[in-house]
């Protein structure tokens, strides 16, 4: 897994989304490394981290692992988008020793709730491939990945993570798009209701790149967490 690592201080790991690299995370990156130790992985099968087989979400909490023992942190700020953010729930609840603080930005891992237009499009591409009539459509990230990756993506969205959240137990912080479409807000205030110690922010008139649409707000609150205890809503 290759990575960034720039600035001084305690270690924030900042971890992208689907489809994204280490650049997606620039304006964290540049906001955060003048008082803190920056580290930005390209996450295997993206940007400079290629892969030679189908991934699921715990070949990636342990490349996660390897990086934070390779550069010798005892305890990190996890930084996740979407993505990203599964990755880090998943690394705070089974090893609340290596994660200090965590950030969820627009994250994924939950379990959508009950939509009948997904359950329709299920059984319309169902009967396609049973019949051959025509081929299934999968979600645009689907689509768009290639190789190990179709395999991979469908390993991570079947992996939820609802019951990890409660043994999360380092302060977290939940930032959030108020017109975020692809994880829409009330994710956001699932996972404010099942990580004990969570605080949630809503950006108004921000989407699922929230940190882009508000980076001088986001940089501004994760600075002001990363310095105070969280304290839950």
């Amino acid at each position: 897994m290759k990575y960034l690592i720039k600035g001084k201080g305690e270690a924030v790991v900042l971890l992208h989304g689907w489809g994204a690299n280490k650049e997606a995370m620039q304006p964290l990156t540049e906001a955060l490394s003048g008082e803190y130790t920056v580290i930005a992985p390209d996450l295997y099968g993206f940007g400079a981290s290629p892969t030679d087989r189908v991934m699921t979400l715990d070949d990636y909490v342990v490349g996660i692992q390897t990086l934070l023992m390779k550069e010798n942190v005892s305890g990190a700020t996890l930084i996740g988008h979407s993505f990203g953010g599964r990755i880090a729930v998943r690394l705070a609840a089974r090893r609340p020793d290596m994660v200090k603080k965590l950030v969820l930005i627009d994250a994924a891992g939950l379990k959508p709730r009950f939509d009948p237009r997904r359950t329709i499009k299920r059984a319309v591409n169902a009967f396609g491939k049973a019949t051959g009539w025509f081929r299934p459509r999968g979600s645009a990230d689907y689509e768009n990945a290639t190789g190990y990756m179709r395999g991979t993506f469908l390993n991570v969205i079947h992996d939820h993570q609802n019951g990890e959240c409660p043994l999360i137990c380092c302060p977290t912080l939940i930032i959030w798009g108020a017109e975020d479409r692809d994880t829409p807000p009330y994710m956001a205030r699932k996972f404010n209701r099942l990580i004990p110690r969570s605080s949630l922010r809503i950006l108004p008139g921000a989407g699922h790149f929230s940190y882009l649409d508000a980076p001088s707000q986001t940089a501004f609150l994760i600075k002001e967490f990363l310095g105070n205890d969280c304290k839950r809503d």
